[in-house]
């Protein structure tokens, strides 16, 4: 039975025994919303509180704002390699999507007959190998699509 730290983080226990051994303290479910400086030095981060929403077709839950914040006293913010959708493109070309995830059917397809998809934009990010998977299937959907045996 893992415990619902285990479940959700994206490191090895080793890795958490170790910050937690250097003093990292985490905090689950907040948002980044603002930095706050003094005298030209970070002192604060201001973070929504968030909740989990409820479970999306895959079964997985995004996180949601509660509509409340807090500030962590802070002397240092190192910010983290990340993804940020483009849904200004997706917006824009009128693809279905829900919660910033790109809809598709079982083959990967989404609405626009010619458009198909996979991998962090249609699960919100996964491991590696799922997108991978996900590339081969859509690939082999491409192909039937377009009348080539696959």
């Amino acid at each position: 039975m893992f415990t619902a730290e285990q479940k959700t983080k994206p490191c090895t226990q080793e890795e958490l025994n170790i910050a937690k051994l250097d003093g990292c303290k985490f905090e689950y479910l907040a948002s980044p919303k603002q930095v706050v400086g003094q005298n030209g030095k970070v002192s604060g981060l201001i973070c929504d509180k968030m909740t989990l929403g409820e479970p999306d077709e895959s079964g997985r839950r995004s996180p949601v704002s509660l509509g409340e914040t807090f500030e962590l006293e802070v002397d240092m913010v190192i910010k983290a390699a990340g993804q940020t959708p483009f849904e200004s493109l997706i917006k824009s070309s009128n693809i279905l999507h829900k919660n910033g995830k790109i809809l598709t059917d079982d083959s990967l397809a989404t609405n626009l007959s010619t458009v198909f998809a996979g991998g962090d934009c249609i699960n919100g990010g996964k491991e590696v190998v799922n997108a991978v998977q996900d590339g081969k299937d859509a690939a082999t959907a491409i192909l039937r699509y377009l009348g080539v045996n696959a």
